[in-house]
């Protein structure tokens, strides 16, 4: 009885564990003005062939891209862009004075998994707040890995 009690009991532990180590983690990542920031919460929503990915940290700062197109490319951001846009929010609360647009940057799709929903690339930008006429900030080195999305219409 015991060696059956123990021959069960491995199978059940074998066949209870995952290859977490195998499955890739989705991510979001850049620096802030050369300051590490990193994405607790990220969505991404794909509509009418438009991507719209957000990410924020723990300290509730925010960063929402949009991209026109649904396939792996370069998009080109910047004031009045058809291709791009980003956001940086310094709160969940933002203000005018806490909402910066990006004037001058690139998102570039990676990768675009269309039967596993995910995508990746990476993005670098300056964004600038109009109402407050402050310098830019920049938004470099950023990245997005194995980002589920969800596809809806309008």
């Amino acid at each position: 009885m015991k060696k059956l009690f123990y021959s069960l009991l491995t199978i059940s532990m074998l066949l209870g564990c995952s290859k977490d180590e195998d499955k890739p983690k989705a991510s979001m990542s850049a620096q802030i003005n050369s300051v590490a920031w990193s994405a607790v919460t990220r969505v991404t929503v794909l509509t009418n062939q438009k991507f719209v990915i957000t990410g924020t940290s723990l300290d509730g700062k925010s960063i929402s891209i949009t991209v026109s197109g649904a396939t792996a490319g370069t998009y080109i951001l910047g004031t009045g862009s058809i291709q791009c846009e980003a956001v940086y929010k310094k709160s969940l609360t933002a203000t005018t004075e806490d909402t910066y647009a990006a004037i001058t940057g690139r998102v570039v799709l990676t990768e675009v998994n269309t039967s596993a929903k995910e995508i990746s690339g990476t993005f670098e930008f300056a964004v600038w707040n109009a109402s407050l006429g402050t310098s830019s900030i920049s938004i470099s080195g950023g990245s997005f890995e194995n980002l589920k999305y969800t596809e809806t219409t309008e």
